[in-house]
C-alpha cells in the first residue's frame, strides 16, 4: 500500500509540474524489456484496428520491485488487459515524464517529446512477490491502423512504421519478433523489406513471419491490399 499511495502523489506531482528538481519521491522508471517477443494479432477490416495479444517473458531477478515499469506503444494504442504469469495487473500514464527519470537512461529522448507518436504504458507489479522466476507477461491491446493510401508502388496500402511501436520493443538490445497475423484474404503483410509467408482458409488468411528488430534496423509493417 505505501508503494502505490507513494505512485499516486508521484503521478499527481508529475501532471501538475510541481515536482522539485530535489523532490523526495525516487522516480524511477524502466522499461520492460525483453529478448523474445510473440505477437498473436489480428487485423479487423470494419473497425480498422490491429488488435494484438504480445506475449514475453522476463527474469524475475532483473526485475526491481521498486522501480515502476512499463514499455512504449503507439500513442492511440488502447489496452484491453495485462497479465503476469496469469495475474492480472493494471496500468497507468504519467504526464510530463522526463528523460531524467528512465533507468538506464533511454538511447532516444525524442520518444518523449509532445510530437512523439508513442506514449509510455506503465504497468503495475502489485504481484512481484507471488511472481516465478521467470514472469511470463501478457498484454492484450489495438492500435488503430492508418487509412489505406496509394504507396510509392501505386498499391492501396496502410503502414504502421517502427518509430510508432506497433509493439512493446526492446530499446537497449536486438530481440526476437514471431509474428502472426489474421487478416481478410485480399491483403499481404509486408514485415520490413521481407513479405510474410501466409496460408488461405476460405475467409481468412494467416500471415507469419519471425524478424530481428534492433535500435538500428526497427521494422515497419504494411498491410496491402490486393
Amino acid at each position: 500500500m505505501r508503494r502505490l499511495s507513494a505512485l499516486w502523489l508521484m503521478l499527481l506531482l508529475l501532471a501538475s509540474g510541481l515536482f522539485a528538481e530535489d523532490g523526495a519521491v525516487a522516480m524511477r522508471f524502466k522499461l520492460l524489456e525483453a529478448e523474445f517477443y510473440t505477437l498473436d494479432s489480428y487485423y479487423s477490416s470494419e473497425l480498422g484496428r490491429l488488435y494484438t495479444k504480445a506475449e514475453f517473458a522476463i527474469p524475475k531477478a532483473e526485475l526491481d520491485p521498486m522501480a515502476y515499469y512499463g514499455f512504449f506503444l503507439e500513442e492511440n494504442t488502447f489496452i484491453q488487459s495485462v497479465t503476469v504469469s496469469g495475474l492480472f495487473e493494471n496500468h497507468y500514464f504519467v504526464q510530463n515524464l522526463d528523460f531524467s527519470f528512465f533507468e538506464p537512461a533511454l538511447p532516444d529522448s525524442s520518444l518523449l517529446y509532445d510530437t512523439s507518436p508513442v506514449r509510455f504504458y506503465g504497468i503495475y507489479l502489485k504481484n512481484y512477490d507471488l511472481f516465478p522466476d521467470t514472469p511470463h507477461f501478457t498484454v492484450w491491446y489495438f492500435t488503430p491502423m492508418p487509412a489505406f493510401r496509394l504507396d510509392d508502388q501505386q498499391k492501396l496500402s496502410s503502414l504502421l512504421k517502427a518509430d510508432q511501436c506497433w509493439y512493446p520493443r526492446n530499446f537497449t538490445k536486438s530481440s526476437t519478433v514471431n509474428l502472426t497475423l489474421t487478416t481478410t484474404p485480399n491483403l499481404t503483410l509486408l514485415v520490413g523489406n521481407s513479405y510474410a509467408t501466409h496460408s488461405d482458409s476460405e475467409f481468412t488468411r494467416t500471415h507469419r513471419h519471425t524478424f530481428i528488430d534492433t535500435l538500428e534496423q526497427p521494422v515497419d509493417i504494411k498491410l496491402i491490399r490486393e
